[in-house]
């Protein structure tokens, strides 16, 4: 649980340990049908910060090339 002001969030961090995500593609990463992958869609992320979105929630990454990424989902609570 996470506090933001008056609000409280419970945050869950999804982290891996593979290449990261390389600074060029970034600012993309929650653009639908941007993907790195030959049979991806795009939509996966663009989804799902669009539903955290609706519920007053937030969704973030921190990434290191060559180190993995990890994601944060920031659920309100109450």
């Amino acid at each position: 649980v996470v506090q933001k002001g008056r609000s409280r969030y419970a945050r869950i961090r999804v982290q891996d340990t593979g290449p990261g995500i390389a600074a060029d593609q970034q600012q993309q990463v929650f653009h639908p049908y941007f993907t790195t992958k030959q049979h991806g869609t795009g939509l996966g992320l663009a989804i799902v910060e669009r539903i955290m979105f609706d519920h007053d929630g937030a969704i973030w990454f921190e990434t290191q090339p060559g180190d993995g990424t990890t994601f944060f989902l920031d659920f309100p609570m109450g």
